[in-house]
């Protein structure tokens, strides 16, 4: 379901672009009995693969090239991974390559399939376009960008407009 349409039907008035799930259901994250309606709390991390992957191919369409990066703390890497130029984010460190933008779509469309455990990207980008963050620890996907594609309310996301001031919930 929906954070609006959730929002909506527990009564909260709630800013999506900087609200949190108990912002916007009164529920704790793993600690509280979800609301009555909902059969399932949202996926941290890469639980959203299918949709992410879709979301690189309209921002990227066919062979562009585009940055990836993967968190260093996952604890096992694939085939070179030790040998890739490192970029630190706050205090995470995550190891970055380039690849065509449908390769980087298939390794969130095939995470979903293969199971864990499996390196998925954190951070996507187009260097001076935009930039896609599927963080471990967030219930939200996020993209930077000041021109999105016309086609997005397609993609069957729900998305809102943030500022840069807005804090990540």
């Amino acid at each position: 379901m929906p954070w609006s349409e959730l929002a909506q039907a527990t009564g909260r008035a709630v800013d999506l672009a900087v609200a949190s799930w108990f912002d916007v259901t009164g529920v704790r994250p793993h600690r509280d009995r979800l609301t009555s309606g909902v059969d399932r709390e949202p996926v941290e991390g890469d639980g959203a693969g299918p949709l992410v992957a879709r979301l690189v191919e309209a921002l990227a369409p066919g062979a562009r090239m585009v940055d990836v990066a993967a968190w260093d703390g996952y604890g096992f890497g694939d085939a070179g991974a030790a040998d890739r130029p490192v970029i630190r984010v706050h205090s995470r460190s995550y190891r970055q390559r380039a690849l065509p933008a449908v390769e980087a779509a298939d390794l969130f469309r095939s995470n979903d399939e293969a199971g864990w455990p499996r390196l998925v990207p954190n951070l996507v980008w187009r260097r001076d376009e935009w930039c896609l963050s599927a963080d471990i620890d967030c219930m939200s996907t996020y993209l930077g960008t000041s021109n999105p594609p016309p086609d997005l309310d397609e993609l069957g996301l729900e998305w809102v407009r943030v500022k840069p001031q807005d804090r990540v919930a």
